[in-house]
């Protein structure tokens, strides 16, 4: 195996710790491939693939449950996997013969990947989910963090906030009180990203709303957030949308689209 290192991801009352482990590669018989994407030299800048795998003992019935977050018929809890748990989800990112690069070992026995163009030439971002949710509560959901890749390595995107001048690594929920979606930048021919989330405080309204906004070019992300008293909530029934793109409208205060670019 290789060198272990241990990040802490901020953002939501979720588990919160992420193995990155470079050149470390999980057993093939405890695993299956989930889910396969090519990378390509026109769109991601070398030829290669990016693997979801997954714990083989997982059968499709076993996923579809996990999907309804019922932790009482979680089979994750069950009998089956008692004696040896469920292992967490595993990305690998391979080079186009096949050979190892990098691997990320996930919280969650279960996660999606999909490729998105927002309009930078050459250069795709993945979106990798995993679902957090709980069956209940407005602070629980499907947590998607951006990933991208080189042909030496992949890493979990992190914005710079423009005004602390503080990196944070880029976490996005959808529940009943956050919700994010893609939104065309004003210049540049790239899609931001918009992004609400309501938490309580002791203030007078008992809950602050931050704004943000998320925006890639050549340097990498930056965003900038505004805060405001009083609550907000999804549109989308508890915001959830399952693993898939596209992600519901996020209605923004009057102006914040325009001031925040």
């Amino acid at each position: 195996g290789g060198l272990v290192r241990l990040f802490f991801v901020s953002g939501y009352s979720a588990l919160s710790l992420l193995l990155l482990v470079p050149m470390a590669k999980a057993g093939d018989a405890d695993f299956t491939v989930h889910r396969k994407l090519v990378l390509a030299k026109k769109t991601d800048g070398f030829d290669g693939s990016l693997e979801v795998w997954r714990d083989k003992r997982l059968t499709d019935a076993d996923l579809k449950i996990m999907r309804e977050h019922d932790p009482d018929s979680d089979p994750a809890n069950g009998p089956r996997f008692k004696a040896v748990p469920v292992k967490p989800a595993v990305i690998r990112l391979k080079s186009e013969d096949g050979h190892l690069i990098q691997s990320l070992i996930l919280e969650k026995p279960m996660a999606e990947i999909e490729a998105k163009n927002i309009g930078m030439k050459g250069q795709r971002i993945f979106l990798v989910t995993q679902d957090f949710g709980i069956g209940m509560g407005s602070y629980n959901g499907p947590i998607t963090r951006i990933l991208e890749v080189t042909p030496k390595s992949a890493a979990w995107a992190e914005a710079l906030d423009r005004r602390s001048g503080k990196k944070t690594r880029i976490s996005l929920m959808r529940s009943l009180k956050s919700a994010w979606s893609f939104t065309p930048a004003k210049t540049g021919g790239v899609e931001d990203i918009l992004e609400a989330r309501s938490y309580p405080d002791e203030t007078s309204d008992g809950f602050t709303t931050s704004f943000s906004r998320y925006h890639r070019d050549r340097r990498g992300w930056t965003t900038r957030v505004r805060t405001e008293p009083g609550l907000w909530e999804s549109e989308d029934d508890d915001g959830r949308v399952g693993y898939s793109l596209p992600a519901p409208k996020v209605s923004f205060p009057p102006g914040f689209e325009e001031t925040n670019r």
